[in-house]
């Protein structure tokens, strides 16, 4: 298929290819700083090895043939009521200083849909508050986000401070449970045997996955879901795996990121409270040095296994980061509604999800 590009004053705006791979990594760094030594490994694994598309994700704009924006699409399998369509996130977002306030960042969504959009494909994002502004502007849909959540390291306690709020509010976040609900309930998942993997169980994972399937809009997780996902050069995924009489019954998947362990995954999604309280145990024993442990929990997910796991509400806890709204485009021949798109309940991600 050819594709098509838009000549706006002296810049020009088309799809990349792999060619422009080096540019591409030179303005990034300029811009953001971050890949480092694994740069070149991750364009390879995000932009040309991605098991779902045959073509580069990538929006470039040149000006006098020098690039100076650019933007690339993270690309998944996306399910909604058992329905395929291909998601296309959008990410690295970068446009020169010189270069900015011009309407380059229209003309690249523009481009990006142009070339990419049909009638299976979902555009998304989770843009920082400038970008937002701008995404909506041009007719993106704002998206609840699903809430973090996140429970304290006894081994790397915060200031005192934080500690103070987090008591003042425990008692409107958790009602009736007590710490000692807490540990009955940490106590009847003692039936489990729980094993850390850095080599993923991608047969056992992709079964967990199918013991219940969301409904809502997410990355289809099949063995050439996970093959790909976990091969990103710039993670350090493990996989936290409980079984009971033999049987695997359910799985966390975390990555580190800065002080905080992030939930990336948990299976299968309608996971016993019990199980998902043993792994969570897991997860924090993994990573002693952390002082958090987060997850972003879908829709779908039930609130309460986090509470009586002993997370608490992120817009409780006086935390600096804040949840960023999801916001989607609908391509004109799209057959995903509007309606479906901006309604938060629709949406079942998980940190899996996200392309960091």
């Amino acid at each position: 298929m050819k594709r098509k590009e838009k000549r706006y004053g002296p810049y020009v705006i088309k799809p990349g290819t792999r060619y422009h791979a080096n540019d591409f990594l030179n303005l990034r760094k300029e811009i953001f700083g971050t890949w480092g030594e694994y740069a070149e490994q991750k364009f390879e694994w995000m932009f040309e090895k991605n098991p779902y598309i045959d073509y580069t994700p990538l929006v470039i704009v040149e000006y006098k043939g020098e690039m100076v924006g650019a933007r690339g699409y993270f690309a998944l399998r996306m399910s909604y009521n058992n329905e395929k369509y291909i998601g296309l996130q959008s990410g690295s977002l970068m446009i020169d200083p010189s270069h900015r306030g011009k309407g380059l960042f229209k003309k690249m969504n523009e481009v990006g849909i142009d070339n990419f959009g049909n009638e299976s494909t979902v555009f998304f994002s989770f843009p920082g508050n400038a970008a937002q502004g701008g995404y909506l502007k041009y007719g993106w849909s704002a998206v609840s986000n699903p809430v973090y959540f996140r429970l304290l390291s006894i081994n790397n306690p915060p200031d005192m401070s934080i500690l103070d709020q987090l008591c003042a509010n425990m008692s409107s976040v958790i009602g009736n449970l007590s710490i000692n609900n807490l540990i009955n309930h940490l106590r009847n998942g003692n039936h489990y045997q729980v094993k850390d993997y850095d080599i993923p169980p991608i047969s056992t994972l992709e079964s967990l996955y199918n013991k219940e399937i969301p409904e809502g809009l997410h990355a289809a997780r099949d063995r050439e879901f996970y093959s790909w996902r976990l091969q990103d050069p710039t993670e350090n995924f493990t996989v936290h795996m409980a079984s009971s009489n033999s049987e695997e019954t359910g799985a966390l998947i975390t990555s580190k990121y800065n002080d905080s362990i992030l939930i990336r995954d948990v299976l299968p999604f309608d996971i016993k409270n019990s199980c998902f309280s043993v792994l969570v145990q897991q997860a924090i024993k993994s990573y002693p040095e952390s002082k958090y442990i987060r997850i972003w929990a879908p829709s779908s997910f039930n609130k309460s296994k986090l509470l009586k796991s002993g997370f608490t509400p992120s817009k409780i806890v006086p935390f600096k980061i804040i949840s960023k709204k999801i916001v989607t485009k609908q391509h004109q021949n799209d057959s995903l509604s509007t309606k479906t798109l901006t309604d938060s309940k629709n949406w079942d991600l998980h940190l899996i999800e996200r392309d960091y």
